[in-house]
């Protein structure tokens, strides 16, 4: 019979959780988010899980779930990722032309910010964060051909994702896609 452990980090107002499956010598690793890269995530990944994260779950684009993503590609050189599920930032053709958002768009987000225990300057959603992460992932062909583009956002709609060794499934608990997309 296997066993599972599900470890949540304190990383300041933010997500960083894994769950780990072990079954018959065999694990599998799920990381969902990272506001901010610890030095105690940092040591997990390398220790406990050996640079090794079968599936990276970004839910979404606030900085306290995606603030660290982008550390962990930057700084842990070493690390594997075989599957990357991004809700948001589908970008196929990341050299288009960025386009400076409106001032009464930058007004709506600005009503989003949120008072947080993150570095200074990121206490907001980051629409460009995601630009960097989604780039990140792009420029390194293990994590690029990890990186499983969905067709559309992850929703309650979206299949079940069957695991391997007899893990199990994943079943998607998510907003509907029009509320995704207004995050988005």
């Amino acid at each position: 019979m296997g066993n599972a452990y599900i470890r949540a980090f304190n990383v300041g107002c933010g997500d960083c959780i894994f769950l780990v499956l072990h079954n018959k010598g065999k694990r599998y690793s799920i990381m969902v988010d990272c506001g901010c890269l610890t030095d105690e995530v940092k040591d997990f990944i390398k220790t406990d899980l050996q640079y090794h994260i079968n599936i990276l779950i970004i839910t979404h684009i606030d900085n306290d779930h995606i603030y660290g993503i982008g550390s962990i590609i930057q700084t842990l050189p070493n690390i594997t990722i075989d599957r990357i599920l991004y809700n948001c930032c589908q970008y196929t053709d990341l050299g288009k032309e960025r386009i400076s958002l409106p001032d009464n768009i930058k007004s709506k987000l600005n009503k989003y910010k949120v008072g947080t225990n993150l570095p200074v300057g990121i206490k907001e959603i980051a629409a460009s964060q995601a630009l960097t992460v989604a780039e990140l992932i792009m420029k390194n062909a293990n994590l690029r051909n990890a990186w499983d583009k969905q067709k559309d956002y992850i929703t309650s709609e979206s299949p079940n994702l069957k695991l391997p060794f007899g893990f199990g499934e994943l079943i998607f608990l998510s907003p509907e896609k029009k509320d995704i997309e207004a995050l988005d």
